[in-house]
């Protein structure tokens, strides 16, 4: 059984190392998906630049037609070849592969050539096993490539007084702060049964030096 979706989150960013504004939400029923901005996250985000999803061009309209195939535009083709090594990684479950809402929520829909990125907030923590970025790497303390290795067990600390986000998590390789959980995820840490959440690493990417890190957050309850 796979958890409960809440919404999917739209966010921007005008790049990569610039903060993720939330700029809209998509919810989906048995019969009908709809996305509508959050207006105060556009106005936000235009002072860096923001543009209007293209396909959703009014701030003040909700939609509701063809908002699933518009998105699903965001994923990759079924047909490929590595397809399921794609489903793997992102720890997708055989019975959602079919289904583009979830795949939206569990891949994020993140493409290279804009700044887009689709964040899911669930209902709950059980049954969860979600794979997102750790934000905020080496910002407060660089991190040599020995440092850190794929399975790793993490230690999760909630900070409710972050000026930045009330739902901030830091992440900890052993007694050393390495960064954050991603804005919106980090809210399974404030949820029902979160005690029972681990955090490991899935996959680190290297360019000489760590580049991006992937930490799978599950639930052993």
């Amino acid at each position: 059984m796979y958890p409960r979706i809440n919404k999917i989150f739209m966010t921007w960013r005008a790049g990569r190392g610039h903060r993720r504004i939330i700029v809209g939400e998509i919810r989906s029923n048995a019969s009908t998906t709809y996305f509508k901005y959050i207006r105060e996250g556009v106005e936000n985000a235009k002072k860096d630049g923001f543009i209007c999803y293209p396909d959703f061009p009014e701030i003040s309209k909700t939609y509701n037609t063809n908002v699933l195939r518009i998105l699903s535009q965001r994923l990759n083709d079924s047909e490929r070849t590595d397809i399921n090594l794609y489903y793997d990684f992102w720890e997708i479950p055989k019975n959602c592969i079919k289904d583009p809402y979830r795949l939206l929520a569990y891949t994020g829909g993140i493409l290279p050539t804009d700044n887009f990125e689709f964040l899911v907030d669930f209902y709950g923590t059980k049954n969860v096993s979600l794979v997102t970025e750790l934000t905020g790497l080496s910002i407060h303390s660089p991190i040599s490539t020995g440092e850190l290795s794929e399975g790793d067990k993490l230690i999760w600390k909630l900070e409710p007084e972050n000026q930045y986000d009330k739902y901030a998590v830091r992440i900890y390789k052993n007694n050393k702060f390495i960064g954050y959980v991603k804005k919106i995820h980090n809210h399974l840490f404030y949820k029902k049964g979160s005690r029972f959440l681990t955090v490991s690493i899935k996959k680190i990417e290297h360019n000489g030096h760590i580049k991006k890190v992937f930490l799978l957050i599950s639930s052993n309850k």
